[in-house]
């Protein structure tokens, strides 16, 4: 997964206008492996918490004690965030866990692929209030919707701005709810968690059928055994990259989702490419006692070196009482003369 991030950012003066700490969590929000190219997606804080390191709240006292006094203090994710929201530029909601990147589609995609897509990733959100923001600024989107997708009028939430296909009538509820003019009746939808619907995303295509249904039952069986989202969805990351370093995105190869949260549950495995560096084995009892023979004799090979190479004797080591005698005649003699 690639992001484009222009140049000039750093230019801009509601970025230049951002402590250090908010400009980091800016870069974050838009780089980060669970990012949509949408800019709209699923993001609890506790996983922004672990993965910049910034406090959720400011530290105790507001400041970071420093012999700079232009370094701005530290502030945590909640202040930050408000600093972003203040300068238009992202916003959440706590009660979805859902963040708004503004502007963030103009610049990571394009075309009826990427709109297709944002479509795709608005409807998975369970009608979260940025959604409406959203499809005001990205009114293209909305044609890209799924006819049933419905959202409610309470709270502020606005339906679809689509008359021409919808009609809205109020319920004894007093919430406000969009039917399709098809003279069609279609069955409830399945409704999955944010923390599946997010995964999903994440999962490489395939060719072939991959139940979507299906995967959910298996994810759901998991999560009764204690495996948390987190482990499964770590786990769709590495079988993602995988993937894509050998190829299979897109193939019949990919392995469908109901059987990667399966029973045998292939998500626990490292899935490393081939392209990435091995682990070095851990040398056998042989191989450490060879190493630590070669490392006592400094590298020498075995046995009397001398003998072997009697070309590395000394005057001294050769005459009465060294059992050795002095190499005469032949080509030696007459090379090398007398030891």
């Amino acid at each position: 997964m690639r992001r484009t991030i222009e140049s000039c950012l750093w230019t801009d003066p509601k970025v230049r206008a951002l402590s250090p700490d908010a400009k980091l969590l800016y870069l974050y929000l838009i780089t980060n492996p669970h990012s949509h190219l949408s800019g709209i997606y699923y993001l609890p804080k506790a996983v922004i918490v672990i993965e910049t390191g910034l406090q959720l709240t400011d530290p105790v006292g507001g400041f970071v004690k420093n012999d700079t006094p232009s370094i701005p203090y530290r502030q945590g994710i909640e202040a930050t965030f408000l600093a972003l929201s203040g300068n238009d530029l992202a916003k959440y909601d706590d009660n979805h866990n859902v963040v708004m990147v503004k502007n963030m589609l103009n610049y990571q995609g394009f075309g009826p692929h990427a709109l297709k897509a944002a479509a795709t990733q608005v409807e998975s959100l369970h009608n979260c209030p940025l959604i409406k923001e959203f499809l005001d600024m990205y009114p293209d989107v909305t044609g890209h919707l799924n006819k049933g997708f419905q959202i409610g009028y309470q709270e502020g939430i606005d339906t679809l701005p689509d008359t021409k296909l919808r009609q809205s009538t109020r319920t004894r509820t007093g919430t406000r709810t969009n039917n399709v003019l098809t003279g069609s009746r279609s069955g409830p939808k399945t409704s999955y968690p944010p923390e599946f619907e997010h995964t999903w995303t994440q999962y490489p295509d395939r060719s072939g059928d991959n139940p979507k249904k299906a995967a959910f039952q298996s994810w759901n069986a998991r999560m009764k055994e204690g495996h948390p989202p987190t482990e499964m969805h770590d786990g769709v990351v590495r079988y993602a990259i995988f993937c894509k370093d050998t190829g299979k995105i897109g193939t019949e190869y990919v392995m469908q989702a109901k059987r990667f949260f399966g029973p045998d549950k292939p998500f626990l495995k490292p899935w490393r490419s081939p392209s990435a560096p091995k682990p070095t084995p851990k040398p056998s009892v042989i191989e450490r006692a060879t190493n630590a023979i070669k490392e006592k004799f400094h590298g020498q090979p075995h046995g009397n070196p001398d003998v072997q190479n009697p070309g590395n004797r000394n005057a001294q080591d050769v005459g009465p009482g060294t059992g050795l005698q002095p190499i005469t005649g032949g080509s030696a003699g007459k090379d090398r003369g007398h030891v």
